[in-house]
């Protein structure tokens, strides 16, 4: 076995831009000491294209890009995933390119189709299950992500001895998802006890996506190499011969509910890289969002102003007759933490010119009319767009996962944004994340904007009970279970698929609790379905992992 000095590249691809990221793997290959250089997943390309893969034309790009990459490479290897087609088939493939020259292709054998993930409406699985190549006389097994999570099948010579099993991947994160993916990884290894193996993750954000990188490397005793890089662009060198240990290396799973402080801070990470991502795309830094003194809007407002300064950050009140002095109170404290600007629009006025234009067509609203609460968000929407429209921003929507899954969110009203940083979040975990944010200052891995303050969300805000503000002295528990019990519920419906039985014997609620919730979330689909984007956070999304009809009984 001779020397061997591996670069694993984790860095961000866009999706779509093939010639940016041709670009990056010629300046780094260019630029980088190592015999091997390997980059992640479908990089050329960027992950997820969708339907942009059923075009010949940019298949036939990629294609012509490729080339140019191959013709700049010499003796060093080059290990790159990116879309290949041929005869009229198209394969998620890893290349191994030397001196001008691909020298082996693998095509990815295993190709998900659950969940966020839709491989075999795009893809062809490829014949072998890993393949083998060599560089500098070290054979080299490799996988690409999925792969290595089948490892129950057939392997491709599994007895023929490898120093190295590199696997590259665009693996989205949710919590706990580390700690899976080292469970996997050393699972293979104990398996097959074949040298060192390398996991490259992909660092970026698309659409409700985001890709946390993570890459790591254990060796064949399951001891990790090189400790997980987290949130952030890197290009880490890892020499074959040269392997110092990282003694004890541990990462704590956490309750998903109750997200521990490193679990908080992944999600947190995790949502400031998608909305920094979103933004990017759509050319717009700065935002607007309804502030109404809950804890959903302060948590919004807080993170929007880590990703690009509280200057960028325009926070709306827009007070009824039904917003309660406290919460106007808080609103103002927390906008006088954040450092960013504070607009008060009363909807009083607006609002009974709703009423009197109304009563010939259906009559006086009472207080308690679930038409006249929704008429309130519905307007502060409105008065969020027309913002909007003018100062060129972003409208953020602060709604949560607890109340898009039982329809508690108002279609066309606080419902409305160009992106959701927040919809994945049970109300729990809107708790724990403001928690671990007034506790901590985020590092600036992602942003150089982060507000260095901690304690930026009043307790008042954390401490009060939940209320939409919608009616006199409302509560949200006048309409839902108590968050605690709620989320509990939901995440054992929607994450884990368990039976109303289990549930109810799990959590010591009655089958008609149970009930009530599940008709709830199916009643609801049709507004989900009109929901905006946010960054995918835990196991099960609501309308990308889990799919179901609007029309159902």
């Amino acid at each position: 076995m001779s020397n061997l000095k591996i670069a694993l590249c984790q860095i961000s691809s866009e999706v779509g831009n093939i010639s940016g990221n041709a670009e990056k793997i010629i300046k780094i290959y260019n630029e980088t000491e190592a015999d091997l250089i390997v980059f992640p997943e479908l990089f050329l390309s960027g992950y997820n294209c969708k339907d942009r893969f059923l075009d010949k034309q940019f298949i036939d790009e990629i294609a012509a890009h490729l080339d140019k990459i191959i013709k700049n490479t010499d003796q060093k290897a080059l290990l790159i995933g990116t879309p290949v087609g041929k005869d009229n088939k198209l394969f998620n493939s890893a290349l191994l390119i030397q001196n001008g020259e691909i020298k082996n292709q693998y095509n990815k054998r295993f190709l998900p189709n659950y969940g966020v993930f839709d491989e075999q409406r795009y893809f062809t699985s490829g014949d072998e299950f890993s393949t083998i190549l060599e560089v500098n006389n070290n054979k080299i097994r490799i996988l690409i992500c999925e792969d290595l999570w089948h490892n129950d099948f057939a392997l491709s010579s599994p007895t023929e001895d490898c120093s190295l099993t590199i696997a590259i991947n665009t693996s989205p994160f949710s919590v706990n998802k580390l700690q899976k993916r080292l469970k996997i990884a050393k699972s293979f290894v104990k398996k097959y006890k074949q040298g060192c193996l390398a996991y490259l993750n992909s660092f970026c954000a698309q659409d409700h996506l985001v890709f946390d990188g993570g890459s790591f490397v254990i060796d064949k005793t399951c001891e990790v190499l090189v400790e997980p890089i987290k949130w952030q662009e890197k290009v880490a060198i890892f020499d074959l011969n040269n392997r110092p240990k990282i003694p004890s290396y541990h990462i704590e799973k956490t309750d998903i509910l109750n997200l521990n402080d490193s679990a908080a801070q992944d999600t947190y990470y995790a949502i400031l890289l998608g909305l920094k991502e979103y933004a990017k795309y759509s050319k717009c830094n700065k935002f607007v969002l309804g502030l109404s003194g809950g804890i959903d809007s302060a948590l919004v407002a807080v993170i929007a102003a880590d990703v690009f300064g509280a200057a960028n950050v325009l926070c709306v009140a827009m007070p009824s007759q039904y917003s309660s002095e406290n919460s106007l109170n808080d609103a103002f404290e927390l906008v006088q933490q954040i450092g960013c600007e504070l607009i008060t629009v009363p909807i009083l006025d607006i609002k009974k010119s709703f009423d009197d234009a109304l009563t010939d067509s259906i009559g006086f609203l009472s207080d308690y009319d679930v038409t006249n609460e929704n008429l309130q968000p519905r307007i502060r929407s409105t008065i969020l767009m027309a913002i909007a429209n003018k100062q060129n921003r972003l409208v953020l929507c602060t709604s949560n996962k607890s109340e898009s899954a039982v329809g508690y969110t108002t279609l066309y009203g606080d419902m409305t944004g160009a992106f959701a940083p927040i919809i994945d979040l049970y109300k729990t975990q809107v708790y724990a994340l403001s928690k671990w944010r007034n506790q901590n200052i985020p590092e600036s891995l992602i942003t150089k904007n982060v507000i260095c303050s901690k304690n930026i969300i009043p307790m008042s805000i954390i401490d009060k009970e939940p209320s939409a503000e919608l009616r006199p002295n409302q509560k949200d528990s006048d309409s839902l279970l108590d968050y605690g019990i709620l989320d509990q519920i939901l995440y054992s419906l929607i994450e884990l698929h368990h039976s109303e039985k289990e549930i109810a014997i799990f959590y010591n609620v009655s089958i008609s609790e149970i009930k009530k919730v599940q008709h709830m979330i199916i009643k609801n689909e049709f507004k989900r379905y009109q929901s905006p984007p946010g960054p995918k956070i835990n196991k099960m999304m609501l309308n990308t992992d889990r799919r179901y009809p609007i029309c159902r009984s």
